[in-house]
């Protein structure tokens, strides 16, 4: 692959994404529901990056229930990308 190049497909056979959750001043009790909500509707978490109101999350799996209450009152799911 050259240098600047990104490989599509899957990882393993299994769709990766980015995902977001976000709240005003999410909280880590907030972000682990997500989290939790997350992995019971079929992913595993590949990698994190958390902010004072959001946090993404590289996922690989079913995907996610886009919309609001994500795991916790108030937050906010978002598909934001889908890799392959």
């Amino acid at each position: 692959m050259a240098a600047g190049n990104v490989a599509t497909g899957t990882h393993g056979g299994k769709q990766m994404m980015l995902v977001k959750f976000a709240k005003s001043s999410i909280s880590a009790a907030e972000i682990n529901s997500a989290v939790q909500q997350c992995a019971y509707e079929g992913n595993t978490i590949v990698a994190t990056k958390t902010a004072t109101d959001d946090v993404q999350c590289i996922i690989e799996g079913a995907g996610i229930t886009a919309g609001s209450d994500y795991g916790a009152t108030g937050v906010t799911s978002s598909l934001e990308m889908t890799f392959g």
